[in-house]
């Protein structure tokens, strides 16, 4: 249908706050058969992603309150086919296979942090006819999985801690205090 523009929080110079508000609610659970809106929805998330640089986009990166992502397939660097995550769901970690990667997001332009995640999960999700599938996922695809449904939850990645051995720039000290004000004077803990 459309390219939409990304829902960012950060303009470079400060939080927006409308945004952050609607990135940090939680998306709703998607029904079937799938409805005429939802269909559009799957349909700009698809025109979203070719039309940016990028490995995934959350439905509500996009607008949209709905539990939806386009994620790549696989992890090779300039294949851009996918996969509709509806109502995605990880089942399954190994403490043991945890991560520690750079990861970019587009609702965070221009800034890379180092984020912890399991590199082997199992997860479930619904194909666009409903259908329960479940797979295994390690390495980029499953750190992927894990950055798009932290955004489906209400979660951004700076609402974490700053990691240690990251570098942090005066720019991310300032997103992260700001985000932390922000959080701490409406009574609502940042979700991490």
């Amino acid at each position: 249908m459309a390219v939409k523009e990304i829902v960012q929080v950060w303009d470079g110079k400060e939080i927006i706050r409308d945004n952050v508000e609607f990135l940090m609610e939680p998306t709703k659970k998607v029904n079937f058969p799938l409805s005429t809106n939802t269909k559009e929805i799957i349909s700009d998330l698809i025109d979203t992603y070719q039309a940016t640089p990028c490995a995934g986009v959350a439905a509500n990166q996009i607008g949209y309150n709905k539990n939806i992502f386009i994620g790549k397939k696989n992890d090779l660097d300039h294949d851009k086919d996918f996969i509709i995550h509806i109502n995605p769901k990880i089942d399954k970690t190994s403490d043991d296979s945890m991560q520690s990667g750079p990861e970019g997001c587009l609702s965070i332009p221009e800034k890379t942090f180092i984020m912890p995640r399991f590199d082997k999960i199992t997860i479930r999700r619904y194909d666009e006819n409903g259908r329960k599938q479940v797979d295994k996922l390690n390495g980029f695809i499953s750190r992927l999985f894990q950055h798009e449904m932290e955004h489906l939850q209400g979660r951004l990645m700076i609402g974490g801690k700053i990691h240690d051995e990251m570098p942090v720039d005066k720019a991310v000290e300032k997103i992260y205090d700001e985000l932390s004000n922000y959080y701490s004077q409406h009574d609502n803990d940042l979700k991490i």
